[in-house]
């Protein structure tokens, strides 16, 4: 997935250079324009309020749970598939591609609102609460990134902030993995909370 965004990237950038205009002043005002736009979509975006609860050892066992069971059920909300489209659109600079990533979109936007549905301990309500926020943050990104034949910069700046807002979640999921692990909360191979075993393997 990383390589996929860094080849689209690089594609993007020379692809553009030259419409960008010669100096680089110019050309890093473009893309600050265009990222401030981006940025002004995800900030806009309302993330859902999530659902707090004391906690213990149950409601930390049936949040893990229930996490996994939200991912689990939004399995178009991925970047492996977000980026293909991209990487086709890119390449070809055919605009057909680029309509798979609406309803992507509104999956990580339906991932959003199910994952703030799941009750939360309180511990851990900050580092939830921020995935939500993020989560529902991409969702607001997709109509940026489907203009990234017609419109470059903008698009560039969306998958750009797309990929920070990625790995940015996935750095919050690994914190709440160990937190559940330090909290003494082990899942069986038949509980979809043993999925959390991923991010603890990837720390």
């Amino acid at each position: 997935t990383d390589s996929i965004g860094r080849g689209i990237l690089a594609r993007l950038t020379a692809a553009n250079a030259e419409g960008l205009g010669d100096d680089a002043p110019t050309q890093d005002s473009i893309i600050a324009a265009a990222s401030a736009q981006v940025n002004a979509s995800v900030n806009a975006a309302q993330p859902p309020a999530i659902v707090q609860v004391e906690p213990s050892l149950d409601t930390l066992r049936d949040f893990g749970n229930g996490v996994m069971v939200a991912m689990n059920n939004h399995p178009k909300a991925n970047s492996n598939d977000t980026l293909q489209i991209i990487a086709k659109a890119t390449d070809t600079r055919i605009t057909a591609p680029l309509n798979g990533l609406t309803a992507i979109g509104q999956e990580y936007g339906a991932l959003a609102r199910d994952l703030a549905a799941v009750p939360v301990p309180k511990t851990l309500a900050p580092l939830h609460q921020q995935v939500v926020r993020n989560i529902a943050g991409i969702a607001a990104l997709f109509n940026d990134m489907k203009a990234v034949v017609d419109d470059p910069i903008k698009g560039l700046a969306a998958v750009q902030q797309y990929q920070e807002l990625m790995s940015e979640t996935g750095g919050i999921l690994t914190n709440i993995a160990q937190a559940l692990r330090n909290g003494g909360i082990l899942f069986t191979k038949d509980e979809p909370g043993s999925a959390w075993g991923i991010f603890l393997s990837a720390s």
